[in-house]
């Protein structure tokens, strides 16, 4: 398997048969003889659940330098050899699955407040707390003052 940032010089659309299934797939490579070679020999292609399989059609072009697969697919999109609908199709949902995905918006968490309901106070528990004394200013200015000195 090939990593994402490996360089292709070949590139193309591939049609394998067997008579009941069909096989349709967007090739890339660094070798295109060696690419052409492989996957003309029926002995070769072999795709899981389906077995060998025909070569119907190998349409491997060499692309101008090497390229990405994105890159790839979009000079296989113009090239002329691929402008069929169905080829256009294969190639537009490949870059589809290639594209760089649009990283999704997370919404800020809004923390939630529980809040908890207290019984209602009853009389006694109000009688228990005890009166408080009204405090005049004279009164506060007095306790700020001892407490500095």
């Amino acid at each position: 398997m090939a990593k994402k940032d490996t360089l292709f010089t070949s590139a193309g659309i591939t049609v394998h048969t067997d008579g009941a299934n069909t096989v349709t797939k967007v090739r890339y490579g660094t070798d295109f003889v060696r690419q052409i070679k492989m996957l003309s020999n029926p002995k070769k292609i072999e795709i899981r659940g389906v077995g060998c399989l025909k070569p119907q059609r190998v349409d491997i072009v060499e692309l101008p330098q090497a390229m990405l697969k994105i890159d790839a697919l979009r000079f296989l999109q113009t090239h002329q050899s691929f402008q069929s609908p169905e080829d256009q199709l294969l190639i537009s949902e490949k870059m589809s699955e290639r594209e760089p995905k649009t990283p999704r918006v997370r919404k800020e968490k809004i923390a939630k407040i529980k809040v908890s309901k207290k019984a209602a106070p009853t009389l006694d528990s109000i009688k228990s707390r005890g009166k408080r004394s009204a405090a005049t200013v004279e009164d506060v200015i007095a306790a700020v003052t001892e407490t500095t000195e």
